[in-house]
């Protein structure tokens, strides 16, 4: 599982940083926000995949997309 860490400066940013996780970002691959979603005022959460994760979670749409394509007979 490829770790993802929370850097905040307090009132100026908060972003994700896999580079203290990975010896090369490369290693990251892709990126993709699953769902997000307000838990306190100011505060969201998101959900994520990356890695390994993301390869796998783009094979499986772009596998559902080809079998709805076929059977809808939208697609060439």
């Amino acid at each position: 599982m490829l770790q993802v860490r929370v850097v905040e400066v307090p009132g100026v940013s908060m972003e994700l940083c896999g580079g203290t996780h990975v010896s090369n970002t490369s290693e990251i691959r892709g990126f993709k926000v699953i769902s997000e979603q307000g838990i306190a005022s100011g505060v969201r959460r998101i959900e994520a995949v990356a890695g390994e994760a993301f390869i796998e979670y783009v094979n499986a749409r772009d596998l559902y997309l080809k079998q709805l394509c076929s059977t809808l007979k939208v697609c060439s």
